[in-house]
């Protein structure tokens, strides 16, 4: 008798806003953006637009806090995370014009929290607006393979508004062009934890 044992598994969590709880970010979101122009900037080695580094006009809802702690507190569970806690750290506005994408980046972050998890909103998403790629932290074993579904060094997830994704800070990303005329809208943030012992 022969088994496969699947001890390195990596999971990514995957939900969808309910339509009018979304519908009322959208509106929040829009409104935002349309009002404060200048406060978005060129992202890291990117030219996505973000209001990341803004101080002074920062986008707040309380609504959106509450689902991102909501899903993050179930994508733990999987983890079966023990006596932490876990809190939102940051989150910001990205809107990716035409042409737009970001190169590859983590959300490792150690000072004053420790970021576990880092997550994306999609508010707008035009068809061909770049797909979001997670590079395999497995790197050094999925370059000396030949193509596989084990061990793949890329898993390209293609955006879709109400789609919310969760996973580790670490995780190596990128997002590809941006192909159609319109932006694409998304929201990320990032969670961090403290121990409880």
């Amino acid at each position: 008798m022969s088994n496969i044992l699947q001890p390195f598994q990596l999971p990514i969590y995957q939900s969808y806003i309910e339509e009018d709880t979304f519908t009322k970010i959208k509106n929040d979101v829009s409104f935002y953006i349309e009002k404060n122009q200048k406060v978005f900037k060129d992202g890291w080695n990117s030219n996505t637009k973000t209001n990341i580094n803004e101080k002074n006009i920062l986008f707040k809802s309380k609504t959106l806090e509450k689902i991102l702690e909501y899903n993050s507190i179930k994508y733990s569970k999987k983890w079966g995370f023990k006596n932490i806690q876990l809190g939102l750290n940051s989150y910001w506005i990205n809107v990716a014009k035409k042409s737009s994408f970001q190169e590859s980046h983590n959300h490792v972050e150690t000072s004053p929290f420790t970021n576990v998890f880092s997550g994306i909103l999609y508010i707008s998403t035009p068809t061909d607006c770049g797909d979001l790629c997670l590079e395999s932290p497995n790197t050094l074993a999925s370059s000396l393979l030949p193509p596989n579904n084990i061990l793949p060094q890329l898993t390209c997830i293609k955006p879709k508004e109400r789609m919310l994704l969760l996973f580790p800070s670490w995780l190596g990303h990128f997002v590809k062009h941006n192909n159609s005329n319109k932006s694409r809208i998304s929201l990320s943030w990032n969670i961090h934890y403290k121990s409880l012992n």
